[in-house]
């Protein structure tokens, strides 16, 4: 079983280690957005938000393998 309900699940690039970050719901609504006007604009606000609020960089740092909502995982791109 899941051990996030929602998130993202990938590999730290340097480290090659597993990596889970949960999302807030505001951070999970941006990671979604498929017909925002700037899709790109909301992922580097989810990016920024899990920066501040968790300290991890996801941009450069992190292979998102799959996305996971209410404990289900789908492949990311």
């Amino acid at each position: 079983m899941n051990t996030i309900k929602q998130g993202l699940k990938g590999t730290h690039l340097a480290t090659g280690q597993v990596v889970e970050i949960s999302l807030t719901d505001a951070e999970m609504a941006l990671a979604n957005t498929k017909y925002s006007i700037d899709v790109n604009r909301d992922w580097m606000s989810m990016c920024e938000s899990v920066k501040k609020r968790t300290g991890i960089t996801i941009i450069d740092q992190i292979e998102i393998d799959y996305i996971t909502d209410n404990y289900l995982d789908r492949v990311f791109h």
